[in-house]
């Protein structure tokens, strides 16, 4: 089954539901994790078609998701 998800993860609230909104008036369906430990939970459980990743966040960078 294909997914329709796309997974936004960045660790800033402002710029994360700033895409979040645009995604979502975009059509896409938009699951966020607020840092890269959390996407990692998430992707346990869900499929994703795209993700979108910060580079730079406290815990892990988006380049080792």
């Amino acid at each position: 089954m294909k997914s329709t998800n796309v997974l936004l993860v960045d660790d800033n609230k402002g710029q994360r539901l700033t895409l979040e909104s645009i995604l979502k008036r975009s059509g896409y369906n938009v699951i966020t994790a607020d840092c890269g430990m959390a996407a990692l939970a998430l992707i346990e459980t869900e499929s994703f078609a795209a993700a979108l990743l910060d580079i730079k966040m406290p815990d892990i960078t988006g380049m080792m998701c």
